[in-house]
């Protein structure tokens, strides 16, 4: 799984390294295993330390919501996810990045009428555990474990800074809005310092900054999710400031259990992983919003998703299926 991850993560900083022209020069580095994915940082410079500089930064952000939105593992001297969920029927106080994305997590489950769920983690983490073990999980256990994800006991006090699981058997995932989250923050930090010229690509989530040398716009490529194809890309899309691209997919990150492969997004109405398409990706202005919808989308029919979007300004979509490519509002 990994190395697909990487595979695409090096087809984005190619389709980048072939944009560089005159005395600045594309420079790609990588960072591993922040929510367990691969950054690629693209940097155009002529200059000798600006790359450090924004690879620090991306590194930095990645690192402090790693940590704060682990809901697995906890980490020394901060109140994270984890920490939330251990301690499931106390109000726990912690930063306000968590309450701002839990926040937001109520409002995408509302927009996408229950499709993105933060408070899915009591089924999430039994498929974590079966990815472990190679071992399905068992029917009954699903549906004890579904009776725990109502979003309506996940209390929020802004005031205190605090948040509260009022059913002490449930548990927070925010694994489908996280990263769109923290390539929000990243892109804010880096136009704060007044960087323009680099492009990010977040385990498939792309964000821009300026244009090329020649100042033709940014083109980042979709992976193409179809095992029977030997084509690489599927779709070149052109990345411009204020627009992100952002793409769920069953070929990045999924769990391999007796011979079969299960993708990590969890369809509500199943319980298993969704399986309408291979891949979902949607272009919009904010990332955590697009990671919302393409986790949702990837769990929808195309008609209801296209209805969904209907709805909304400035989206776009394209589904990838074994055999066609749809799309919704889609441009180049």
């Amino acid at each position: 799984m990994i190395k697909k991850i990487i595979c695409a993560a090096i087809i984005f900083a190619i389709i980048c390294s072939a944009c560089s022209c005159g005395a600045k020069k594309a420079r790609t580095e990588y960072l591993f295993g922040y929510f367990d994915t691969v950054t690629a940082v693209t940097y155009f410079t002529n200059e000798p330390f600006g790359f450090d500089e924004i690879y620090t930064s991306v590194k930095e952000t990645l690192e402090k919501y790693h940590n704060l939105f682990d809901a697995y593992e906890n980490h020394d001297g901060i109140n994270n996810l984890k920490t939330v969920n251990d301690r499931a029927g106390e109000w726990v106080e912690v930063e306000q990045d968590i309450i701002d994305l839990i926040d937001l997590g109520k409002r995408y489950y509302n927009l996408t009428a229950g499709e993105t769920n933060v408070a899915m983690g009591a089924v999430t983490s039994l498929w974590k555990e079966a990815g472990k073990y190679g071992n399905l999980p068992d029917e009954l256990a699903l549906n004890e474990a579904w009776k725990h994800t109502d979003i309506e006991n996940v209390l929020v006090d802004r005031e205190n800074s605090s948040l509260k699981l009022s059913d002490s058997a449930m548990k927070l995932d925010v694994g489908a809005i996280a990263k769109g989250y923290v390539l929000n923050k990243i892109r804010q930090n880096l136009d704060d310092a007044g960087y323009t010229g680099w492009l990010i690509n977040f385990g498939g989530s792309v964000v821009a900054s300026g244009e090329k040398p020649n100042g033709e716009p940014f083109v980042a490529g979709i992976e193409n999710p179809r095992e029977s194809s030997n084509e690489s890309i599927i779709e070149k899309v052109t990345v411009k400031d204020g627009v992100f691209l952002v793409t769920s997919g069953a070929y990045l990150r999924y769990y391999t259990i007796n011979g079969k492969k299960y993708n990590h997004i969890i369809d509500k109405d199943t319980k298993l992983p969704a399986e309408h398409f291979l891949s979902v990706s949607v272009k919009c202005s904010d990332a955590c919003l697009g990671d919302a919808l393409s986790t949702a989308l990837f769990c929808m029919s195309l008609e209801d998703g296209k209805k969904l979007l209907s709805e909304m300004n400035d989206i776009s979509a394209m589904w990838v299926t074994d055999n066609e490519i749809y799309s919704y509002n889609w441009s180049k």
